[in-house]
């Protein structure tokens, strides 16, 4: 191909990674091209100028996704992609902590927080396809000494994604009407025990103090 004078031999490539099921920006991204770079952090946009006009392999890699490879053709002017990255798990996942809120004509919220092994809660993570599965028992006694009474809910709690949220991205509600009990008529709390289905395998926790009020 012959250029006339003052056209560029350079092309540029302007594009964006995103999580493929969350939608958000994909943390410390690393997009390679033609011996360029850039990371991406909490931006999903990016740009590599300078690049020879031609084929290349374009390669992006982030810390708990699939790393993704392909083809493509560099060419005069700007050059435009979109790369959905696949979650793969949540790195230095140790366990799950859930908090939970009362929520006024919806039932009870369900919010999950992931925790290394130094017990920091992890901030940085893909949307993956997860499952959660709930028991809530009416509490019997205090916070500090409990059993569980009468079970109240026993089956799979629904799941979404808060892509506001710093820590809980992944929350969840049990529905008022799926709760077998009248708010105040078997004490305020209830002790709930999960265990979320993950690719990295099932995790539990326990709440004690349900508030069965909404």
């Amino acid at each position: 191909m012959i250029l006339e004078f003052g056209q560029s031999r350079k092309g540029v490539i302007i594009g964006t990674v995103a999580d493929a099921l969350g939608g958000g920006s994909v943390y410390k991204a690393r997009i390679v091209v033609g011996g360029r770079s850039t990371i991406r952090y909490v931006d999903k946009n990016f740009q590599i100028t300078g690049l020879d006009l031609g084929l290349y392999t374009l390669k992006v890699s982030a810390p708990g996704y699939e790393p993704m490879k392909e083809e493509i053709t560099v060419k005069r002017g700007t050059t435009r992609l979109e790369i959905p990255m696949r979650g793969t798990e949540i790195p230095g996942l140790d366990r799950i902590f859930v908090f939970t809120d009362s929520i006024k004509g919806r039932g009870i919220q369900v919010e999950i927080r992931f925790v290394n092994k130094r017990g920091i809660g992890i901030k940085h993570f893909p949307r993956l396809p997860m499952t959660m599965d709930a028991r809530l028992y009416a509490r019997l006694g205090t916070h500090e000494k409990y059993i569980r009474g009468r079970l109240i809910y026993s089956g799979p709690v629904e799941l979404y994604w808060d892509a506001k949220a710093s820590l809980g991205k992944n929350k969840g509600i049990i529905y008022r009407e799926r709760l077998t009990v009248a708010p105040g008529t078997e004490g305020r709390y209830g002790v709930l025990d999960v265990v979320l289905h993950t690719p990295q395998g099932d995790y539990r926790d326990t709440r004690v103090d349900v508030l069965l009020e909404w």
